[in-house]
Formats: structure tokens, C-alpha cells, sequence
């Protein structure tokens, strides 16, 4: 679920705009709230690691970091096994970034701040859906924690 949530919730890159929003924050929200309310066990701790980890993915703004973590979680993963990330990420490196032309660079960087702006306004837009009264969210991770 969670390479689900970081996968179709994510901004293009390429494109330098934001994609439609694949996911439905309700939904995500009431399996949020159903993992951090289940009972106790020891299944339940599991369950609410889960849940916890897909908090913080649906609330973060760093997307390359979360792709990282969504991939290194994955035992089945290849590149986990050996450490790596299979996806490139398309942030230029710095002796990229030295070999462009001033508007190229101003281009780029420009580019990257609206991705890194349209990051910032998503996950806040989560938090506040999780926090709100009407989804429980902030509730059921409350009584989790006590």
C-alpha cells in the first residue's frame, strides 16, 4: 500500500507540473485509521508500524527521499538487497548543474522550486485531511500512542 500511495501520488517531473492526484485521501485516510486502531496483539504492532510508515509517507514533501525508503522497505526489491535505488532521479547533479547556460540553469532551478512548492502544499493539504475531525485520523494515532 504504501509504494502504492508514494507511486501514484507524485509529481512529474518531467513534465515540471503536478499530476492529477491518483489517490484518494478519504480512503487513505480510513486505512490510516483503521491500522492505528487495531486491537492489541502482536500483529497489531505490525499494523501499526504499517500504518505509521504510510503517515509519514502521505505527509512528506521530500518525494525522491520517501521513493528511497518505499524501495529499501521492500525485502523483494533487487536494488534494496544490494543498498541502491532502480529509480534515477531527474535533479541534475552539480557538474550538470555547472555545464548549463545561465537561462538553462534559471530554467532548472525554477522547475525545481515549483516541484519542491507543489511537494509543500500536498502534504499539507494530507495533514490537515488526517488531522481533520470528520476522518479520525489524529484521534486514532492518539489513543495508538497511548
Amino acid at each position: 500500500f504504501l509504494r502504492l500511495v508514494v507511486y501514484l501520488d507524485h509529481t512529474d517531473e518531467k513534465m515540471a507540473q503536478p499530476s492529477a492526484h491518483d489517490v484518494d485521501g478519504p480512503s487513505v485516510c480510513r486505512a490510516l485509521v483503521a491500522g492505528l486502531s487495531a486491537p492489541p496483539s502482536e500483529d497489531s504492532t505490525t499494523c501499526h508500524r504499517a500504518a505509521i510508515d504510510l503517515l509519514s509517507a502521505w505527509t512528506a514533501s521530500d518525494r525522491d527521499a520517501l521513493a528511497s525508503a518505499a524501495e529499501a522497505s521492500d525485502v523483494y526489491s533487487e536494488s534494496a538487497a544490494i543498498g541502491g535505488s532502480s529509480k534515477q532521479s531527474n535533479r541534475l547533479s552539480e557538474a550538470q548543474m555547472t555545464n548549463l547556460k545561465p537561462k538553462e540553469f534559471a530554467q532548472y532551478k525554477k522547475k525545481m522550486y515549483e516541484i519542491h512548492k507543489h511537494n509543500q502544499e500536498r502534504a499539507r493539504e494530507n495533514v490537515i485531511l488526517f488531522c481533520d475531525m470528520e476522518t479520525g485520523g489524529l484521534t486514532a494515532l492518539l489513543d495508538c500512542a497511548v
